[in-house]
């Protein structure tokens, strides 16, 4: 028994990759890494929308109306996210007031998903070693911490478990054509839908993955037609909830697909950059005030790398590449990209990593040699640290807004929620002066008017007040509050 315990080596090169192991790694990692967020509170920034309705969530007699409305619970109608407040639900019920079950359930999440992507990239790659290094550098990625420290963040990772639930599941099918895989991938991509929009885009994703991965694998017309109508009747099924949960909801705007189209552009390419080098993260990104000289440094060594890579696979690449572009670049067009949250990249990194993974010299690497263990261990802990300090902006609603408006100095929500913040630790002279940056970046910014116009109220500057209640129905006719107070100040 001595002599085993001398001779166990828990990274043995032979076969650890293919135990329990990998999996205990990623589990530790998570919690030495954002182990802390769990002693976070909000940031304002949705979360405290979201979980105000934590009385709400405590009956579970509420399920039904969770299918029945927008994410929000708001007028406004524009997400169907029913399972992402499923989460919701299931964090309240289990904690009731406590907060930090949420972040803790992000964590959680956040494990699973990088054991699915693990067992996914072993799966299409056949490189375990390889694999599991790039699965470990996705779990400590910086650019991927909002959707961890951030709790409205876990909707995209909440996706990617679905997502990559429903491709294995279907490569399953499509090796042992059991129609038990088939119903898991069914109900995986139905979730998936219910999650969040991009999933749409999956059936996509599967066409590529047959017409370039799987192409050797010749599917019988009966299994092509049973993916094509069980696809078919999850969308369908999700259009019709959609539909009647979000009826007289906000219609495609096509002039802002349109408008987003150059923007969409050069956000994939700075996502790109980022995902090799990320370095000087915000929490919210502007196209203006993000850089463009990390992708500047990235896309040539990157080009080349690839081009004198003799044992790459080009259908891997371009599955890769379809993979960055149906999760990342065409949903971007269908939102609003005057900012963009790094926690969308979640999925769409995965697209990077599998094409990442046939650079010759990344797949011949000899991952157990002594000096590449270093090299590797150092990158590693340098994204570990960045990732670490990172996380430290989401604590609480100083940190985070301060650090929106430091990193993104032209974005005027941010320094509008920083003025807000400061108004209600009633420093006044800080929030009027976030508050004046903000119209003075955009003029049309909703809100800010109103706050300023709570200010000079609290002062009973009334004619100051009253002014910039006027200008904020200017800016938004349906700010209710405003015309309230407008309506009782007249009265006096």
């Amino acid at each position: 028994m001595k002599r085993y315990l001398l001779n166990f080596n828990f990274f043995s090169k032979s076969n650890w990759l293919n135990t329990y192991r990998p999996y205990l790694v990623f589990f530790i990692l998570a919690f030495l890494l954002f182990g802390q967020t769990i002693l976070f509170n909000y940031t304002n920034f949705d979360d405290n929308l979201l979980l105000n309705q934590r009385a709400f969530f405590n009956k579970p007699s509420n399920i039904a109306t969770i299918f029945s409305t927008d994410a929000f619970f708001s007028v406004n109608k524009v997400y169907f996210r029913p399972i992402l407040n499923l989460t919701y639900m299931a964090d309240s019920l289990l904690s009731g007031s406590q907060i930090f079950f949420y972040h803790l359930s992000n964590i959680l999440l956040h494990f699973l998903a990088v054991c699915l992507l693990f067992y996914f990239l072993k799966k299409i790659t056949q490189k375990k070693t390889l694999s599991f290094v790039l699965s470990l550098f996705f779990m400590v990625h910086p650019a991927l911490v909002q959707a961890v420290a951030w709790i409205p963040g876990r909707n995209d990772s909440l996706l990617t478990i679905f997502v990559l639930a429903a491709m294995l599941f279907l490569i399953k099918f499509s090796e042992e054509h059991k129609l038990g895989s088939f119903l898991a991938y069914f109900i995986f991509f139905l979730l998936a839908l219910l999650t969040k929009e991009t999933a749409l885009f999956l059936p996509l994703l599967i066409i590529v993955y047959f017409l370039t991965i799987n192409r050797k694998n010749k599917l019988g017309q009966a299994d092509k037609l049973l993916i094509f109508s069980g696809s078919g009747l999850a969308i369908f099924i999700w259009f019709l909830m959609r539909k009647l949960a979000l009826a007289g909801g906000a219609p495609l705007d096509l002039n802002l697909v349109i408008n987003n189209l150059p923007i969409a552009f050069t956000m994939s390419l700075k996502m790109i950059g980022t995902a090799i080098l990320p370095f000087n993260l915000a929490v919210i990104n502007t196209n203006f005030d993000s850089s463009f000289i990390y992708s500047l440094i990235i896309l040539p060594i990157l080009i080349v790398a690839l081009f004198l890579s003799h044992q790459k696979r080009n259908n891997y690449i371009l599955f890769g590449a379809f993979w960055f572009l149906l999760f990342f670049i065409i949903p971007f067009l269908f939102s609003d990209a005057s900012s963009y949250l790094s926690h969308r990249s979640y999925l769409s990194l995965i697209g990077i990593l599998i094409i990442l993974s046939e650079i010759d010299w990344l797949k011949n690497l000899d991952w157990y040699k002594k000096n590449i263990k270093i090299a590797t261990s150092i990158l590693f802990i340098l994204f570990f640290v960045l990732s670490f300090k990172h996380s430290l902006n989401f604590k609480d609603p100083l940190s985070f807004w301060r650090s929106a408006a430091i990193n993104s100095p032209h974005s005027s929500l941010a320094h509008n929620n920083l003025g807000l913040v400061y108004f209600e630790q009633n420093n006044t002279e800080a929030a009027l002066a976030e508050y004046s940056q903000a119209l003075l970046i955009n003029p049309g910014q909703k809100t800010t008017h109103y706050n300023i116009g709570l200010i000079y109220l609290k002062e009973n500057n009334l004619a100051k007040a009253k002014y910039e209640f006027v200008a904020e129905l200017k800016n938004n006719p349906n700010s209710i509050e405003s015309i309230n107070i407008l309506n009782s100040l007249n009265n006096k």
